[in-house]
């Protein structure tokens, strides 16, 4: 039973990614957003596996390969639009927010690690 939901999904899978395919095909891909993705995700995987999550080896090698492709067409990165103040703003915000919940996922794994 347990195969054939895996052969299921595994047709499902091939099917949308051809249908994606096939209507993306005039498209040309973004490289600056593929190298920010794989800036992102190598070491997120780095992160997991050091956790001893087995998902870490996929991020890790999706965001090396993701990284290299970014690199390797860094001469068709689109030009950037200049941000406004209002998105200035919400940078920051962001930032903060994101360094907040850093340090508290920091907090909370040192907590469980050193049992204190």
């Amino acid at each position: 039973m347990m195969l054939i939901l895996l052969i299921l999904i595994l047709i499902v899978t091939i099917f949308l990614g051809v249908l994606v395919f096939k209507r993306t095909k005039e498209r040309k891909p973004d490289y600056k957003t593929l190298y920010i993705i794989g800036i992102t995700w190598f070491p997120l995987g780095i992160i997991f596996m050091a956790s001893g999550l087995s998902v870490g080896i996929v991020f890790s090698v999706m965001g090396f390969g993701f990284l290299a492709v970014g690199l390797i067409n860094k001469d068709k990165w689109k030009d950037a639009k200049p941000m406004t103040v209002k998105q200035k703003k919400y940078s920051i915000i962001l930032l903060i927010l994101g360094l907040i919940v850093f340090f508290i996922t920091l907090a909370a794994y040192f907590v469980r690690f050193f049992n204190i």
